[in-house]
């Protein structure tokens, strides 16, 4: 995709690895937070510098996984960019509970709606755009699939590699501040072993 940067969830040890090995030359610029459980691990890939970053998880709550915050230069311009995966309302073991969800990715919108800088957030949101939190976001935050997608519903889950089903839902999103606009959003036909597709887009930052 050529993407100038990258939101990577459920970053595994081998793949960090191999981001680091293979992608320096295109990536000069990596955050990379693998962990032993994969399914918390986050990273970011940027061909613009890293000022600052910042992985946590949020081990107050009863269930956690990972998320990730990243300073970057933009030609000058300080762009926050947060890289969130909060943990899904559903599981088959304890069906469905939308609680944990809910307030893991409060934890996320209370820092990014704390920031004086423009800013991204981008990642697995294991949601639709009927969660009550979805309307949280876009109180503050574009949805830029919505604003530059075309009118295309933008499904990303599943991709058809583990479940037999064809796209149903939208789980995967960025969103951006104002000094943004989006230009084109797109869903991304391609995502090697990930049961989801990602989501590529490009975007204008106005200084």
């Amino acid at each position: 995709a050529d993407a100038d940067m990258v939101g990577i969830q459920e970053l595994s040890a081998e793949a960090a690895a191999h981001f680091e090995q293979t992608l320096q030359d295109r990536y000069p610029y990596m955050a990379l937070y693998p962990q032993d459980n994969p399914h918390v691990g986050q990273g970011v890939l940027s061909r613009y510098p890293i000022a600052a970053e910042n992985y946590w998880r949020n081990e107050q709550l009863d269930a956690t996984l990972g998320h990730l915050r990243v300073e970057l230069d933009i030609n000058g311009t300080s762009v926050a960019l947060y890289n969130t995966h909060p943990v899904p309302p559903f599981s088959f073991e304890q069906g469905r509970n939308l609680r944990p969800h809910s307030r893991e990715l409060g934890e996320v919108l209370d820092r990014a709606e704390a920031e004086t800088i423009p800013t991204l957030i981008v990642g697995d949101f294991n949601m639709t755009d009927q969660f009550g939190e979805y309307y949280r976001i876009t109180e503050h935050f574009t949805d830029t699939y919505l604003e530059a997608g075309g009118g295309s519903l933008g499904f990303t889950f599943p991709n058809g590699q583990r479940l037999p089903f064809p796209r149903l839902i939208r789980l995967d999103y960025i969103f951006h501040s104002a000094g943004f606009e989006g230009l084109d959003a797109r869903v991304w036909e391609r995502s090697g072993s990930s049961d989801h597709l990602p989501v590529f887009a490009r975007l204008v930052l106005y200084p």
